[in-house]
């Protein structure tokens, strides 16, 4: 389960004071999935970067499943999003000296698995790259590489997966073939999944929608 109580997000720039995210309660429950949609500028990023752990809060307390991620410090949190979390960044994230095998297998490595270039190899055919497993990242094109970011994600198989536009760049048919192994996760492993998508497509697929407008939910 995701759950969010009166979460905030303000910072100050150059003298003056702003509010990103005003409090917030959200709650997602376990094995489900909820998209959060809405017009750029709004606080979707803030809100899942605040939720996965990536961020810090102004006010209020995330708790994931039984664990209330607020009060952990930096190395139980860092703990924490290696053994359950997956997250698709909307700008991927990839080690650039590390080629796309070792990229997917790198999160699996830091979990100590000695299989983790396996099953690295195997989530990249899934997302028909395995062709493409010894390239660097900047040898790949930008949809290319968001399917590698997928990959990386998944081959945890992690209890919660939070995804910021997770098809934003790719075509129509690998969009879909993302989106069928995504929702595959969901049913086959109970994740619980939380994405930020501007793609109707995407939030049609979830069981539930929310809006977030202007820093604050609809």
């Amino acid at each position: 389960m995701i759950s969010a109580k009166k979460l905030s997000k303000s910072i100050d720039l150059q003298g003056a004071h702003f509010t990103i995210l005003q409090p917030t309660d959200l709650e997602v429950a376990t094995g489900s999935s909820c998209a959060v949609v809405g017009p750029s500028g709004s606080g979707k990023s803030t809100l899942l970067a605040l939720l996965a752990g990536l961020d810090k809060a102004t006010s209020g307390t995330v708790t994931l499943g039984d664990v209330e991620i607020t009060a952990l410090n930096e190395e139980a949190l860092a703990r924490f999003r290696r053994d359950h979390i997956g997250f698709i960044f909307q700008n991927f994230q990839l080690m650039p000296t590390l080629n796309a095998v070792e990229n997917v297998a790198l999160p699996l490595q830091l979990q100590g698995r000695n299989d983790a270039h396996q099953i690295a190899r195997q989530w990249l055919a899934k997302t028909g790259l395995d062709h493409r497993e010894q390239h660097l990242p900047a040898q790949l094109s930008g949809g290319e590489q968001q399917r590698v970011a997928v990959a990386r994600a998944f081959a945890s198989e992690p209890a919660l997966l939070f995804a910021d536009e997770p098809t934003g760049s790719l075509d129509g048919p690998n969009g879909e073939q993302i989106l069928e192994l995504m929702f595959d996760l969901n049913r086959d492993q109970n994740t619980t999944i939380l994405l930020v998508t501007h793609d109707q497509r995407v939030a049609d697929r979830c069981d539930r929608q929310v809006a977030l407008v202007d820093g604050r939910l609809q």
